[in-house]
């Protein structure tokens, strides 16, 4: 078998001038170099053609490294109208080949941040800083309507110079009342959809894609719209556990989707000195879980929680 060349990352670096002129300094002589340049606004690392052996002294090489790929085009709904202000970014397609859970080849995708931009008043749109060598898509989305996107493309195939993301107008909502067994309504209420995505062989993971809720003083609601597939939505009081549906989503239909959140319970209790059984003022008492519940006891010694999960208290004097 043939030697592989393997490589790691060392302490050694410069930073390039204005003229573009750089020194790596203090490299311990007897290494195997081979330099190599990136910086934020060029998406793909350039290498230099050749190791440098540093027994021989110091050495010059240039370095030449090429700008991300830049696509231009327009995002508007499928009615003809163009769509402003709407963020548009590129997320990198990874394949997975089939294997004995999927027979067929999958696609997983993942935002490139560095890309985002939002199109202009007219619905126009220049996304930049993609990496040569990435298989990527275009992706945009809009408050109330599915997200759309064109692609993949790859270097073999790249994407032209102008390209149009349509917003479907198509689709369903969910439609029903928030609030809890006594009929009081809930308005602290998020909404989310859980995705599941394929990450190599035989490897899934749960992403959470949050909904848009229109939610009324009175506890009804209404959602954005939905593509009409079977969604797993999760609907969130505060820090509370979501409260899980699955739900068919039909094209131009609503599905009335009614959530009731268990009340919130009180818990109360008092703190008491273990010699004297005499209540102990100024003690903190703190529960943890997704988020924090702070009390203070006062000199009858009471606090009390309004949790909306299970939590576990902490209880702390100054002496």
């Amino acid at each position: 078998m043939d030697g592989v060349d393997t490589y790691k990352f060392t302490p050694f670096r410069g930073v390039t001038k204005e003229d573009g002129t750089f020194a790596i300094e203090y490299v311990p002589c007897g290494d195997t170099l081979v330099p190599h340049v990136h910086h934020a606004d060029y998406p793909d690392t350039a290498f230099s053609d050749a190791a440098i052996d540093t027994q021989r002294g110091d050495a010059h090489v240039d370095l030449v490294i090429l700008p991300g790929l830049a696509v231009a085009g327009i995002v508007r709904f499928a009615s003809g109208g163009m769509v402003s202000n709407a963020p548009v970014w590129a997320a990198r397609v990874t394949r997975t080949e089939p294997d004995e859970w999927n027979r067929e080849l999958t696609d997983s995708y993942q935002a490139l941040g560095r890309t985002r931009t939002e199109t202009n008043e007219r619905g126009e749109f220049l996304v930049r800083r993609i990496g040569r060598g990435e298989r990527f898509i275009l992706k945009s989305g809009v408050r109330g309507y599915p997200s759309a996107f064109v692609g993949p493309y790859d270097p073999q195939h790249p994407a032209p110079s102008s390209v149009e993301i349509v917003i479907s107008e198509s689709g369903g909502r969910i439609a029903g009342r928030l609030g809890f067994p006594d009929g009081t309504q809930a308005t602290n209420v998020t909404a989310h959809r859980d995705v599941w995505r394929k990450d190599g062989p035989n490897l899934f993971s749960r992403a959470t894609e949050p909904m848009v809720l229109d939610i009324e003083e009175d506890g009804t609601y209404v959602s954005g719209l939905l593509n009409p597939v079977t969604h797993d939505i999760g609907f969130t009081l505060g820090k509370a556990d979501p409260v899980m549906r699955t739900v068919a989503i039909h094209d131009g239909g609503t599905e009335l989707v009614d959530v009731i959140f268990t009340a919130p319970r009180a818990v109360t209790g008092v703190v008491l000195d273990a010699t004297t059984s005499l209540p102990v003022a100024g003690v903190t008492i703190s529960g943890r879980r997704a988020d924090i519940l702070r009390d203070r006891t006062g000199e009858d010694g009471v606090f009390m929680f309004a949790p909306q999960q299970w939590i576990t208290l902490t209880f702390r004097h100054p002496d």
